[in-house]
């Protein structure tokens, strides 16, 4: 009795089946009850989602902001002089890390951007190095003589930690 009973229920469900209300298609009842298919709205998930994702209101996607990086002017630690700076600052580090800058500045400026270490010729990778180091200036020594071109050089790490270290002798350059 209950196999004649579902199959009218199933005659008459397909004499006036539930549509899809994205797609349009007739929703199969499939191993579901009838009363159940009867209820459903779309076919699927993937219709369901397609058809209220239309009235969503979308926000605009923020894009990243992007790090825009003003132009330093170093006048300011140009004319002063280690001690100064070394004052301003909170800590060590942070002095010693502006001076860097400030000489990596001056590097790319007078070296037109000519990124090559002068002893192998490395091109990946390269710092900016002091040939004679700021601690062997004194206090009283400005900066713009620290960072002067002629007391730095453009190495590659490897040859850097040779410099640092006395294994690398730089003979184009003449330390004073």
């Amino acid at each position: 009795m209950a196999i004649i009973l579902r199959q009218r229920a199933l005659d008459d469900y397909y004499k006036n089946p539930t549509l899809c209300k994205e797609c349009g298609c007739v929703i199969e009842v499939g191993d579901r009850k009838v009363r159940e298919v009867r209820k459903k709205k779309f076919c699927n998930r993937s219709c369901g989602a397609k058809y209220h994702n239309k009235t969503r209101l979308r926000k605009p996607k923020k894009l990243p902001r992007k790090r825009v990086r003003k132009d330093r002017s170093w006048g300011w630690l140009e004319n002063c002089t280690k001690k100064q700076v070394f004052d301003k600052h909170v800590n060590w580090q942070s002095a010693r890390s502006s001076i860097r800058v400030h000489a990596q500045f001056v590097y790319n400026s007078f070296n037109g951007g000519n990124r090559v270490c002068e002893n192998c010729g490395y091109s990946k990778h390269i710092e900016v190095c002091h040939i004679k180091g700021v601690s062997e200036f004194g206090d009283d020594v400005l900066i713009s003589v620290i960072n002067n071109n002629d007391n730095l050089v453009g190495l590659c790490p490897n040859c850097h930690w040779e410099f640092d270290h006395n294994v690398l002798i730089l003979r184009d350059r003449v330390t004073g």
